[in-house]
């Protein structure tokens, strides 16, 4: 989510095999935690936006971390001994 700001219809488009309630607690925490601010615009429909703080944007080499770890676990499962 590097992107200036993001909807919650995209999260939910990216985000398969989760319940309906992750989507929208899982914001909701962030927002808590200092990580997200939460823009609801007053519309019709009613558009919802996300944006990293200065707090978010830090924790960008963790989640490339992760992500690196993850990929690299996925490709190379049967090395790893239990």
């Amino acid at each position: 989510m590097e992107r200036e700001s993001t909807r919650y219809c995209d999260i939910n488009n990216l985000l398969s095999g989760i319940s309906e309630k992750t989507p929208t607690a899982q914001p909701r925490e962030m927002e808590q935690d200092g990580i997200i601010p939460r823009v609801v615009y007053p519309e019709v429909p009613p558009r919802v936006e996300y944006q990293l703080t200065s707090l978010g944007h830090s924790l960008l080499p963790v989640y490339d971390a992760l992500m690196s770890w993850g990929e690299h676990y996925a490709n190379n499962k049967e090395n790893f001994s239990r």
